[in-house]
């Protein structure tokens, strides 16, 4: 959120709460915070986004989710591209691209990107009771409905990461990098060469038919039920 006529907002974070294991991906991290300006604590979401037609900005959405009440979100504090000190224009972005080749492999474009949420939960796995995670559950649920249903937005990543249990004991649904907002012009059409989701998670339809077949409403929802499965077989 740097702008021209804006201060930028200081931080301080030890090592990631949240840290990739594999090689390949978008790089996210994750911190807990303290913000300099507050005094409070925030997390902090160090990632490289997809830079492609159809993919908004992970702060632009919780901006219009917050803008029409969506509840069980996280509150967003601030959010945008990085700034490119060593360019000669001070608000350049840092930007990964590569050429493409359709016979070796496609490597998508990505911007280096930070958000900041004001809302501090616990992973789903700490549940204290099969009540409380059947609840937690249900108020992603309830998210996941609201936001499809008052701006049109399908989430499209419903994961046991993506659920967290804030500190009035509710569910929270976060990252929603990945969604997609579905009165976009060609909303039925892949937007990426790769299927959007967590493989664990991902509805049976999708992965028997992983390049042709569109990413529908009932998709999350069956990842909710996976969700709920594998907390209970694992826990």
């Amino acid at each position: 959120d740097l702008t021209h006529d804006e201060e930028p907002r200081y931080y301080v974070a030890s090592r990631a709460n949240w840290a990739p294991n594999v090689l390949v991906g978008r790089a996210t991290f994750g911190y807990l915070a303290y913000d300099l300006t507050t005094g409070g604590l925030v997390y902090l979401k160090d990632f490289w986004r997809l830079d492609l037609p159809g993919i908004q900005k992970e702060g632009d959405i919780y901006r219009e989710l917050e803008g029409k009440n969506v509840s069980n979100i996280a509150k967003l504090g601030r959010a945008g591209d990085t700034v490119n000190e060593r360019s000669e224009d001070p608000y350049a972005r840092f930007c990964q691209r590569s050429r493409s080749s359709p016979v070796v492999f496609i490597v998508e474009p990505y911007v280096h990107y930070r958000l900041v949420l004001n809302t501090l939960g616990k992973p789903l796995n700490q549940f204290n009771s099969t009540r409380q995670l059947c609840e937690v559950i249900r108020d992603a649920v309830i998210a996941h409905g609201e936001a499809y249903g008052k701006t049109g937005i399908l989430h499209h990543d419903v994961s046991a990461c993506n659920i967290l249990i804030g500190d009035d004991g509710k569910g929270i649904l976060i990252d929603w990098d990945l969604s997609k907002k579905l009165s976009m012009e060609g909303e039925g059409r892949p937007r990426r060469a790769t299927r959007t989701g967590t493989w664990q998670f991902i509805s049976m339809g999708l992965l028997m038919n992983p390049t042709s077949r569109p990413h529908e409403l009932q998709d999350d929802l069956e990842s909710f039920f996976w969700v709920l499965l594998y907390q209970i077989v694992q826990y």
